[in-house]
């Protein structure tokens, strides 16, 4: 191939005449050895006049393109670009200046890029069938998931609870107090008083009982006194204890 049909890329050639225009020599010009070429305004290059000949407007691409045929910073302060075959005068050799080729660099699997790759696709997995969609939709139907119980349902059973131990709790020291009553009242009749039948102790026990658990509203009643509900002593048991009485003192 002869050097008559090699064609300069677009990019140097557009990169040649933007240099080479005196009307912007105020933003981009050739160097003092015409060997080079400066950007003295890399905003008003990117302003105006790449987006004219490149149709875009990054300073950072432009120099990426420069690095990308061969040129390199001269200079350190200033944006200073040269390349041995980019002259002033010598359009003819850009078609000499070759765009550089990066490497293929082929990288060897890594051992978890391998098993990722025979690692079966998980597009690949079998779908439920719809038969299975409604078995669980039906089993979903039958057992509905309880709601958890709001904070205001817990304290208010909590309160009830609270409520209900006072309860239980009051009746309990009043049945206490009756027993204590009882035994002491047993124990005066029994080393301080004759005993003169067990009529006469049956009605004190029941006047003893009647002023413990008899109000003013309420009408006195003859059941026996009640421990969280279970009476203390049934009626029979009365009875049994008022035999045995008229049998010691027969």
């Amino acid at each position: 191939m002869g050097e008559g049909r090699l064609v300069a890329a677009p990019f140097l050639v557009k990169t040649y005449r933007l240099v080479d225009d005196p009307q912007t020599d105020n933003i981009i010009s050739w160097g003092e050895q015409k060997k080079t070429f400066v950007v003295w305004r890399p905003k008003d290059l990117s302003r105006y006049l790449l987006p004219h000949y490149f149709n875009h407007n990054n300073f950072s691409s432009f120099v990426r393109q420069l690095n990308t045929y061969g040129f390199r910073k001269i200079a350190r302060g200033r944006y200073e670009f040269g390349n041995e075959l980019f002259k002033k005068g010598h359009e003819h050799l850009l078609c000499h200046i070759q765009r550089r080729k990066l490497p293929l660099t082929t990288q060897p699997m890594s051992t978890q890029q391998q098993q990722l790759s025979l690692s079966p696709s998980p597009s690949l997995s079998p779908s439920p069938s719809s038969s299975q969609i409604s078995d669980c939709s039906a089993a979903v139907a039958d057992h509905p998931i309880c709601p958890p119980a709001s904070s205001d349902s817990l304290a208010e059973e909590n309160e009830t609870l609270k409520r209900k131990n006072v309860m239980l709790s009051s009746e309990l020291v009043r049945l206490q107090s009756i027993c204590r009553g009882l035994l002491f009242f047993v124990n005066n009749q029994h080393n301080s008083q004759p005993m003169t039948g067990p009529d006469e102790l049956i009605m004190q026990m029941d006047k003893r009982l009647d002023h413990h658990d008899s109000s003013p509203n309420e009408s006195r009643s003859r059941s026996p006194p009640k421990l969280f509900g279970v009476p203390l002593y049934e009626e029979n048991q009365v009875q049994s204890y008022k035999s045995s009485l008229e049998n010691n003192t027969l």
